[in-house]
């Protein structure tokens, strides 16, 4: 009988597998991970229910594409998270808010010192120091390297299993963000601006070297494309994809038991004053 195999955090899960299995996978892939980092202490967050983007999102649902089943396994692995390494769950934001708020927190405090450890690519708007482990023969690891302010963006050639070409936008920093406000998010289902693709978005961005120039090169996509309602379409998702930075920007209630919930108090701003244009 074929033994049905799924992916999930990087790790690759047989269902029949016993719950001390699982254990005993997730502990090692923690454990590597704290190694590569030359971590002396550590933080693990999970994403909880209410994420504020749901409700944000009006022009596509957020996540809307997903299927609503979980993995096999993924219970047994936020058990071992939560119960043995003490990881928090985060409500009302995802756990990409408060590693960006830990990190640029971390980065006054002492710079340097602080290292995202994810495989999740919009943590990459982040400056601060960042680890990718492995995922497949097709994502190897990525060791601890450093994102800046203004960063990359790049359209890199994607060629699936079966041959098909196509470009995947790729980066880091500032410019990454931009890129993926032109391009969107099909992985969560994030719309962007349609008609440009990752060699566009490269072609309008990367050269430019301050936030304001990013933001009119995509102002006037926008403008080209939505007509006279760029404004709500740009805001809306710059919302969705910007990580929250600043702790004033939530509040939060300890719910007991490593569980939070935060309320958001505000979103993401044009760096420029959008009404002039």
């Amino acid at each position: 009988m074929a033994i049905e195999k799924e992916e999930m955090f990087g790790l690759t899960f047989e269902k029949p597998w016993t719950t001390e299995e699982v254990y005993k996978l997730v502990d090692d892939k923690v454990q590597s991970i704290i190694e590569a980092c030359k971590a002396d202490e550590y933080e693990v967050y999970l994403t909880g229910p209410h994420n504020f983007r749901f409700e944000v999102a009006t022009v596509a649902p957020y996540k809307g594409q997903r299927s609503g089943d979980k993995p096999y396994h993924w219970s047994t692995v936020g058990d071992r998270l939560r119960n043995h390494w003490g990881a928090k769950e985060v409500q009302g934001i995802e756990a990409d808010d408060i590693l960006a708020i830990r990190a640029t927190a971390m980065e006054l405090e002492s710079p340097g010192s602080y290292v995202i450890a994810s495989r999740d690519k919009d943590l990459r708007q982040v400056p601060c120091h960042h680890y990718s482990w492995a995922c497949g023969e097709r994502q190897p690891e990525k060791p601890i390297y450093e994102v800046d302010y203004l960063g990359i963006v790049e359209a890199l050639l994607y060629v699936s299993p079966k041959g098909d070409k196509s470009y995947k936008l790729s980066g880091y920093g500032l410019r990454f963000f931009y890129g993926q406000l032109l391009t969107g998010d099909t992985v969560d289902n994030i719309k962007g601006c349609p008609r440009v693709g990752p060699q566009k978005a490269v072609a309008a961005l990367q050269f430019l070297t301050t936030e304001e120039e990013l933001f009119n090169a995509c102002a006037l996509r926008y403008q080209q494309v939505y007509g006279d309602d760029w404004k709500k379409y740009l805001e809306e998702n710059a919302r969705l994809l910007f990580l929250i930075r600043d702790p004033s920007w939530v509040t939060v209630e300890d719910l007991g038991n490593n569980y939070f919930k935060y309320t958001v108090n505000k979103f993401w701003e044009s760096p420029c004053d959008i009404n002039n244009y």
